[in-house]
């Protein structure tokens, strides 16, 4: 994939999430490896990606 041991440390230790033009080449990975993590780890990516509720609406 071309990504440095450092840059995957600080994802594994949530430091920094994977950029967006990264992310196809993880889901293509993980889905050699084993299908099903391929498909959790984009759920959780999106999940925490998308739009977070502002506490401050109430």
């Amino acid at each position: 994939m071309g990504v440095a041991r450092s840059t995957v440390n600080q994802w594994v230790n949530e430091v920094s999430d994977p950029l967006a033009d990264s992310i196809p080449d993880i889901v293509t990975a993980l889905d050699t490896l084993e299908p099903s993590a391929a498909q959790i780890f984009l759920q959780l990516y999106i999940q925490r990606r998308g739009p977070q509720p502002n506490k401050n609406l109430q």
